[in-house]
Order: structure tokens, then C-alpha cells, then sequence
């Protein structure tokens, strides 16, 4: 998914396979092409540290996007 996409606020959770974590954008550093999220497990829980991912790590594909930082629910 291109850097200009990814925003602060967006949800990532790949579906198959039906993977446990949430994925939380914290920070986007579009120079770099890295962005920083935070794990989540299906309660809510923080899991482990954030972390920076590259942009073009397979989580970070617009089929896992669940939902934007606005709040836009995008499920499937």
C-alpha cells in the first residue's frame, strides 16, 4: 500500500489466515517509508511494544485496512 495512504488512526488485521492481532497506526514517516503501530489482541490489549514497519510489509495491504483513523468501519 503506498505511504500517502496510510494514516495515524488506521486499523490493520489481516483475515486469512484469521490472524488475532489489531494492528494501530501510531505514526507515519513518509521520508523513510516507515510507520509505527502497535499490536493489539481482540480485547483490546496492547501486545508487546510498538514497532516500525516498513510500508511494504504484507500487513499494510488495502484488503486488511478494518478501519481508517476517522472512524470509517471498512470490514469485510
Amino acid at each position: 500500500m503506498p505511504i500517502s495512504k496510510i494514516q495515524e488512526g488506521d486499523i490493520f488485521q489481516e483475515k486469512y489466515p484469521f490472524e488475532l492481532l489489531m494492528w494501530l497506526v501510531l505514526e507515519v514517516n513518509k521520508g523513510e517509508k516507515m510507520v509505527k503501530v502497535q499490536a493489539y489482541d481482540l480485547k483490546s490489549k496492547p501486545v508487546g511494544k510498538p514497532k516500525w514497519l516498513s510500508n511494504t510489509n504484507k500487513i499494510f495491504s488495502e484488503s486488511n485496512l478494518i478501519m481508517h483513523g476517522d472512524g470509517n468501519f471498512l470490514y469485510k
